[in-house]
């Protein structure tokens, strides 16, 4: 019995093919955000080359806070990025520009700076933390990247270590670097 209902409606998808029997054409003209079709009506959009759908805004936008500041937006933050790139005034590339070069993007970097090696960024790491943010990496790949820099440079002190043997005080210096 299940085979027939199968077939049956497979027949009726093969039959249910529609066909155009009179077209016309139907005269529509553009305003704006509008497209008014005399006799049928009109419908408002958005221009997709030059505005972005507001919750695919939103939604880029808060994966930008989440990557970049650890965290969800807040709705004033959210709101204030969202219409800056609707009304074309800042693109989604200047928005995480903007939040990898925030004083709470810098406290983020600190923080993984003096959990994974006891201290601040210095200048030139905070720059160079800045700018991976904002082309894209995370704090969670950042945090990677300072870990293995960490240790590949703990493995290369160890090693021009003249006896081959590390002491306390080499671990220590090794820190206060």
């Amino acid at each position: 019995m299940k085979v027939n209902i199968l077939t049956g409606i497979s027949l009726l998808i093969v039959c249910s093919v529609p066909t155009v029997v009179n077209a016309e054409t139907i005269k529509c003209f553009r305003n704006g955000d509008t497209i008014s079709c005399p006799n049928y009506g009109s419908y408002n959009y958005r221009n997709s080359d030059t505005n972005n759908n507001d919750n695919d805004t939103k939604s880029v936008i808060t994966e930008y806070y989440q990557e970049v500041l650890g965290r969800t937006p807040d709705n004033q933050g959210l709101r204030k990025y969202a219409n800056a790139v609707d009304n074309n005034e800042m693109s989604l590339k200047d928005v995480r520009a903007s939040l990898a070069n925030s004083s709470e993007a810098q406290q983020a970097i600190n923080k993984i700076y003096q959990q994974e090696m006891g201290r601040n960024a210095n200048n030139n790491e905070m720059k160079r933390s800045r700018k991976a943010l904002e082309k894209g990496d995370s704090l969670s790949q950042l945090r990677a990247q300072i870990v293995t820099s960490n240790s590949n440079s703990y493995n290369n002190n160890r090693q021009n270590n003249s006896d081959g043997n590390s002491t306390v005080r080499d671990i220590l210096n090794f820190f206060d670097n």
